[in-house]
């Protein structure tokens, strides 16, 4: 069995054993075996298809003026980015198998999600605050106040 840590080298956001748990070990090796009916994990696709994922995960976040990686004390921003690039994965893997129209939706979501990252519509607020993480001259939008001790939220409208 190979090593963890070479398993997940290049990975920042993932693990594969954490994608295989995720979808269910089962699910993994029926996804990435080339045998029919096989559940005999492949751990290089899953690698391959979450490495393709973080690639695409930080090109939106590159978009949306964020540095990439986020850090790891970001825990909040990784654990969202962390279920993004599972289901971004996902979505390779079974593209390979065929894709039902469920899955196609679910991927469509996610993509407007990091696609509402990238637009500053939804904040990784936490890397934000605890490492400075938006480039600087990067704009929050409008309606997002620092308060008095640095944190940020969104203005009330009373």
């Amino acid at each position: 069995m190979e090593e963890i840590e070479v398993l997940n080298e290049g990975l920042y956001y993932t693990t594969v054993d954490g994608f295989s748990l995720w979808i269910s070990k089962g699910q993994a090796g029926i996804l990435t075996s080339d045998v029919p009916n096989s559940v005999e994990i492949n751990n290089d696709k899953i690698k391959d298809a979450l490495f393709a994922a973080e690639t695409l995960v930080d090109s939106y976040l590159n978009t949306g003026n964020y540095i990439v990686p986020v850090p790891a004390e970001s825990k909040r921003s990784i654990y969202l980015l962390r279920i993004i690039c599972y289901s971004i994965a996902a979505y390779e893997l079974y593209s390979s198998k065929g894709v039902n129209t469920e899955q196609y939706y679910k991927h469509k979501a996610t993509l407007l999600q990091l696609e509402k990252i990238a637009l500053g519509s939804i904040l990784l607020v936490d890397a934000i605050q605890s490492t400075d993480l938006l480039v600087s001259g990067a704009l929050l939008p409008p309606d997002y106040i620092q308060d008095e001790v640095g944190e940020y939220g969104r203005r009330m409208n009373i």
